[in-house]
């Protein structure tokens, strides 16, 4: 995951970004996909998308979600509620590369079913193709 999000915040966040922990969530999550604790800098993947049948353009998809709330914090609305996924967070996730794909491979194939298939080896096809497109 450590080369993930190295890769995004190269090609994305013009390495803006200060690293954060990435860890597997202990159990797997039904709908939910990852999580970010921005004041402890944690990302928390659901351990679901540890899975050979998971496309690599899956896991950046939701790292990038992820490290955009590392990005854009949360906003405070004038009733005091938070608002993590702001109109701006919103337009920034759809110009990820693969975002489109990844929307519709996820409606077609999530929640995952059945045995989880053995653990995912990156085929860093999708990686290769961020590092090349941002030089």
């Amino acid at each position: 995951m450590d080369r993930f999000f190295a890769v995004i915040n190269r090609a994305v966040f013009k390495n803006t970004l200060a690293p954060c922990v990435m860890r597997w969530s202990r159990n797997r999550w039904r709908i939910t996909l990852g999580l970010c604790d921005v004041k402890k800098r944690v990302i928390t993947l659901n351990c679901a998308l540890d899975d050979a049948r998971v496309p690599d353009m899956i896991v950046a998809s939701v790292i990038h979600h992820e490290m955009l709330h590392l990005h854009y914090g949360f906003s405070e609305s004038k009733n005091g509620t938070r608002r993590f996924h702001t109109h701006e967070f919103r337009a920034a996730e759809k110009v990820f590369p693969g975002y489109a794909d990844s929307e519709k491979w996820l409606g077609q194939n999530w929640p995952m079913r059945g045995r989880p298939a053995k653990r995912r080896t990156p085929e860093n096809g999708f990686l290769k193709y961020l590092e090349l497109m941002t030089g």
